[in-house]
């Protein structure tokens, strides 16, 4: 039957612990902290239940299920609202533009990076985790745009833009050499410890960021290409997101110096070109063509690839086992939308 997308529950507890402890460093909302994690899982829990007018700062978990043996092999996540319960701290990128002088060869501009922080952010998708035994053929698409059909569902849960945090280069021992180059300078932490600082809490990062402006140019060749630069395990993920409709913006991470990207809701393509149809047929056979995400539209979310007929009756078929995965039945509706983008002919 292959995998699906659900609301995470508590008796996830497990597999989330086992995802925070394996995925990466500075996953702000997956922290090493069992406590921390049963907390945020039951924020999710009340999120799904709460009947939500306007996003606040909810935190959705989503879980992926093998449908064939029920375990849980990954997780993603979406933050309605950062920087409400503490402020987001980021390094934003500045052109300085200088003034050509009359009898001086032309001066270049510069580069700056400058701390800012945030109190009313979008939404952000967040914390993907997909274990390695279940990275298979279109698994971590599923996971990763099911989120983007949930927002469809309800937009009215979601700010009208998205962004999404990418992580930053780190080398094969581990060193960021942008953290390496600049904000290590200004706090004696070493970078893991300076991460499970913050899973605690953001009280104390004003006092260690820096208070001018950093010129770009100053800092060692390094440093400066790692300036926006992703891990080259984040760079399939990157790629997906672009082909979504998500662009560069002027904002990076302040540890790995990872680029943030941003897209309007109604840009992205999973979005915008998603459309809804009544479950007319439920086929017995295996139904033949391209796979579509497929999910139902309850906040008891469920989401999967399968093939989908569409009728002229505004009615379609899907295979039974999407409807299992689905729990829909003739009648109800569902929405769907191709699994990747498709490509203009010339």
């Amino acid at each position: 039957m292959g995998y699906f997308i659900r609301p995470m529950q508590m008796k996830d507890f497990d597999a989330l612990v086992r995802f925070a402890f394996r995925g990466e460093e500075g996953m702000s909302s997956l922290p090493k902290n069992a406590d921390q994690l049963r907390e945020k899982l039951e924020s999710s829990e009340r999120a799904f239940a709460a009947n939500v007018e306007r996003p606040v700062h909810e935190l959705y978990y989503f879980a992926l299920e093998d449908s064939e043996t029920g375990e849980v092999g990954g997780m993603c996540a979406i933050s309605t609202k950062k920087g409400i319960e503490s402020p987001l701290y980021v390094f934003q990128v500045e052109n300085v533009h200088k003034k050509a002088v009359k009898g001086i060869p032309k001066v270049s501009d510069v580069h700056t990076l400058k701390a800012v922080s945030f109190t009313d952010a979008p939404t952000e998708l967040c914390t993907l985790f997909l274990e390695k035994q279940h990275r298979k053929s279109g698994v971590g698409r599923l996971l990763s745009l099911s989120r983007f059909l949930f927002i469809a569902a309800f937009p009215q849960r979601f700010d009208d833009e998205l962004f999404a945090e990418m992580r930053g280069y780190i080398d094969d021992q581990g060193i960021s050499p942008f953290y390496e180059g600049v904000l290590h300078h200004f706090v004696n932490l070493d970078r893991a410890n300076l991460i499970r600082k913050m899973e605690k809490g953001f009280g104390f990062v004003p006092y260690i960021l820096p208070d001018h402006h950093i010129y770009t140019e100053l800092l060692p060749e390094t440093v400066k290409v790692c300036i926006g630069k992703v891990h080259p395990n984040t760079v399939p993920a990157l790629k997906m997101l672009q082909e979504e409709g998500f662009e560069p913006i002027d904002k990076i991470d302040l540890i790995d110096g990872g680029i943030w990207i941003s897209a309007p809701l109604t840009s992205v393509r999973a979005i915008r070109e998603s459309h809804t149809t009544t479950v007319g047929v439920i086929a017995e056979t295996p139904l033949s063509g391209e796979d579509y995400l497929i999910s139902n539209e309850r906040i008891a979310f469920r989401c999967c690839l399968g093939k989908i007929d569409l009728h002229t009756s505004r009615t379609a078929t899907i295979e039974e086992n999407t409807a299992k995965a689905l729990q829909v039945l003739r009648g109800d509706t569902i929405r769907y939308v191709p699994l990747r983008p498709v490509k203009e002919t010339s």
